[in-house]
């Protein structure tokens, strides 16, 4: 597809939405999907411990669900923008802009106690990584 088909693909898009926004009747109902992490691994083929650790492999399993299902919205694989898989998209502007803030590696390197990641402290093949319940800053911590 050429650049200017892909540039009047998103315009399409973007009335789409935004008509279906301002409750006016859009050409077609706008489609969002919301793949977790594990459906994007599996169907690349990877597990989910791959795709948290291995940028390339998130990269190309992100890509692939994109051109494989596509929808009126961006894909949002990793909650929101600005990360180091964003950088690892960075050949992909469409999809990098809307990539990345949770990866592995962060979880390795900050070691932070209120999450569980596939292939740490969980199976390889969990559908995504798990947010812990706690008290990990007292009241008295505060300022």
């Amino acid at each position: 597809m050429s650049k200017i088909d892909l540039e009047k693909l998103a315009e399409q898009r973007w009335r789409r939405i935004e008509a279906a926004a301002n409750l006016k009747e859009p050409d077609k109902v706008p489609l969002e999907l919301n793949l977790d992490f594990g459906f994007r691994a599996k169907w690349y083929g990877i597990t989910t411990y791959d795709f948290f650790f291995d940028y390339e492999k998130a990269k190309n399993a992100i890509i692939a669900t994109a051109v494989d299902f596509p929808t009126d919205f961006p894909p949002l694989p990793m909650f929101g923008s600005g990360s180091l898989l964003g950088f690892a998209l960075r050949d992909h502007p469409d999809i990098s802009q809307i990539a990345g803030v949770l990866t592995g590696p962060m979880h390795d390197i900050l070691r932070d106690k209120y999450t569980r990641w596939p292939g740490r402290e969980i199976s390889p093949n969990a559908g995504s990584f798990q947010f812990l319940g706690g008290e990990f800053l007292k009241a008295e911590e505060y300022d």
